[in-house]
């Protein structure tokens, strides 16, 4: 999961949230956090239980064990980091905003259609769905 654990305001979803919420639903788990700090990256993790830490994008995306990534990184790297996410057959969960433009959304959405994955939005507290794609 790319994300730090910060405070965030208003109606925004942070990490913290959202793995809240993971540990709350049966047969569902966090496999591993992913942080440019190693030191947030294992606070994160020692909170919730997981035992993964990586400061390595691309490790990250490499490693069976992680299905889905959940996307809470500075909005600049949304849309990259979904784009590499979905390229190693991922499924994606995005803070938002999703991407910075449109054909950025809809490349996203072709490259899931093409690798069988589901792209997701999250918007003021609520999932917003994009088309699921399999």
């Amino acid at each position: 999961m790319p994300c730090a654990d910060r405070n965030s305001g208003g109606d925004r979803i942070n990490c913290g949230t959202f793995l809240q919420a993971v540990s709350e639903i049966e047969d569902i788990s966090c496999a591993a956090v992913y942080s440019r700090s190693e030191a947030r990256g294992r606070r994160l993790a020692a909170k919730f239980g997981v035992t993964k830490v990586y400061t390595d994008f691309g490790q990250m995306l490499a490693d069976d064990g992680v299905n889905w990534i959940y996307i809470a990184s500075p909005n600049s790297l949304h849309y990259e980091q979904a784009r590499r996410s979905l390229e190693m057959g991922k499924h994606v969960i995005c803070e938002k905003p999703f991407t910075s433009t449109s054909a950025e959304a809809a490349d996203l959405m072709d490259r899931a259609k093409k690798n069988g994955g589901a792209c997701f939005c999250l918007r003021r507290s609520q999932l917003s769905i994009f088309p699921i794609l399999s």
